[in-house]
């Protein structure tokens, strides 16, 4: 189970990403998994909150994920992400 959440200040022009927090729990026995969190203005008045997010299987790479939030410069949100698996070697 992967999670992100963050907050956006919006000045009517821009925005700015002014917080975020994530986690990750593993749901079954030998998994565990770690996340990093980032956040991106861009030259467009748009900001994100990123968080990346890595799966491990009896201390194994096993798969990876990323999701995002962006509040652009009119203040709409949206959320995108990105799942990689690879096999357990």
């Amino acid at each position: 189970v992967y999670g992100l959440d963050g907050t956006f200040e919006y000045t009517g022009s821009s925005a700015t990403a002014t917080g975020s927090s994530g986690y990750h729990n593993p749901t079954a026995s030998g998994w565990s998994g770690t996340y990093n969190l980032s956040d991106e203005e861009s030259d467009d008045g748009s900001a994100s909150i990123i968080g990346n997010y890595t799966l491990k299987k009896s201390g194994k790479y096993n798969n990876s994920a990323s999701c995002k939030a962006k509040c652009s410069k009119s203040g709409k949100i949206s959320f995108s992400g990105d799942y990689d698996e690879s096999t357990i070697i």
